[in-house]
Parts: structure tokens; sequence; C-alpha cells
């Protein structure tokens, strides 16, 4: 009987410290988590994606894992487009991967549309317009894209 009470606090004290060590890891994790979220807040709200020396010392410096991290790689792509650099453009969109949201899949898709349709390639441009199946505006924007490139 006693050998059974010490098996059952002994296998109490390994479940105790298990718990607090997954509670542990699944906080640190948190932690990181909304410091990535945090330092990416902050460099939208300083529009960092202007300027190339801060973003690439913020990609530096955040989580790819993390989705908030496509949110600023979204808005330097888009802000490459206008200033005419289409292939650092696509480049930095085919970094943007493994993610689920569709949102993110769909402006990137939108966003290389509008590269490959400013680049002259109206058929590639048209072949991601073509995979904007979720969200007609997205698609709407795309389209017209294209459709400037055909008429070029």
């Amino acid at each position: 009987m006693e050998s059974l009470a010490k098996k059952i606090i002994l296998f109490s004290i390994i479940g105790v410290i298990s718990y607090a060590a997954i509670i542990f890891v699944s906080n640190k994790r948190e932690v990181k988590e909304r410091s990535n979220n945090s330092l990416v807040n902050q460099s939208i709200n300083n529009v960092d994606y202007k300027n190339t020396a801060r973003i690439k010392t913020l990609m530096k410096s955040i989580d790819e894992t993390y989705n908030s991290t496509n949110t600023i790689k979204l808005l330097y792509a888009n802000e490459l487009l206008e200033e005419g650099s289409f292939d650092k453009s696509i480049e930095i969109l085919d970094s943007i991967s493994n993610t689920k949201s569709v949102v993110t899949n769909e402006l990137v898709y939108s966003l290389k549309a509008k590269a490959f349709a400013s680049k002259g390639l109206c058929s590639v441009s048209e072949s991601y317009s073509k995979k904007i199946t979720q969200h007609i505006s997205i698609k709407e924007i795309s389209n017209i894209h294209v459709s400037n490139c055909k008429n070029e």
C-alpha cells in the first residue's frame, strides 16, 4: 500500500512538472509572437515599408513564422511596385509562403498579377489573376491590370 502511495505521489509530481513546462513553453511562444506583432505594427505605423534601409533591418529582426510578418512584406512589395521595381517586388512576394490565410494568398496573387502586367507579361499576369477565387474586389483589381496589359 505504501509503495502504491509513493507511485501516485511520484506520478502526480511528474504530471505537475510536465504541465508547468508546457505552460512555460506556450507562454514563451505567445510572448515572442506578441513582440513580433508589436514590432510589425510599429513599423507599419512608422511607414517603414517605404524606406529600404529600415525595411531590410526590420526583415532581419522579425520572425518569418508569424503571419504579421507577411503584412509588412505585402506593403513593401506594393511599394516596390509603385516605384517600378517589379523583379524585386516579385522576389519579396515569393518569400511569402506557407500561409493558411486565403486573403494573404490572394493579395500575393494580385500583386504578382500587377507586377507581371507591368512587365508586359500578360499571360503570366492572367494566370495569377485566375488564382483569385474568394475575394471579388481583389480579383477585380487584378483583372484591371490584366486588361490594361492586353490593351497596350
